[in-house]
């Protein structure tokens, strides 16, 4: 799990970005942990005037979703790349024969 806080300037201008790993870092939904975000320069501090604080997660990111339309996509290519290089000889003779007829 990493959190992600961006700390903007009075205009609205990003002054900082920082990134910290919390301890634990398999927190529940419900849960709640302590942790410390650091400014790298310490003339920006007295600059900023207001945050966000995004949590990712890794398992989250790790399990994508896939619409049962690509995976019919998926499953037509793989179908017809199988079927073109097993039957090709097939294939070419039936094009020529079809592309000039006796």
């Amino acid at each position: 799990m990493a959190v992600i806080a961006t700390l903007y300037d009075r205009y609205g201008n990003v002054a900082a970005v920082s990134r910290v790993h919390p301890e634990p870092d398999y927190l529940g939904s419900d849960d709640d942990t302590f942790f410390v975000v650091s400014v790298p320069d310490k003339n920006q501090v007295s600059e900023i005037t207001d945050y966000t604080v995004i949590a990712e997660s890794e398992e989250y990111a790790a399990a994508p979703e896939f619409p049962i339309g690509s995976l019919v996509l998926l499953a037509g290519s793989v179908s017809a790349y199988i079927g073109i290089t097993r039957y090709s000889g097939r294939i070419i003779t039936n094009l020529i024969y079809a592309t000039n007829p006796k």
